[in-house]
């Protein structure tokens, strides 16, 4: 609801932001959303290549886990793909 505020008090109404915010759930209005914008380094991604002899791709991934006594584990997966 900021958002509605701001622009309200641009064009010149003071109104409080409770009151902005009852008429807007009575006309069941909605504001378009700011569209998230995509990382930089997604559009620089390139295509997987493939692979041919072991040991030339590895795949990593942190794992959770809880023990018994209640501590947590994060142990490191390395698989040869």
């Amino acid at each position: 609801m900021p958002r509605i505020q701001v622009l309200m008090r641009r064009e010149g109404w003071i109104i409080n932001h409770k009151k902005t915010y009852r008429i807007y759930c009575e006309e069941e209005l909605n504001l378009r959303r700011k569209r998230a914008r995509r990382r930089v380094a997604a559009m620089h991604r390139e295509s997987r290549s493939t692979v041919e002899a072991p040991h030339e791709a590895w795949g990593m991934d942190f794992v959770s886990d809880e023990l018994f006594n209640g501590r947590r584990i994060r142990p490191l997966n390395v698989v040869d793909r």
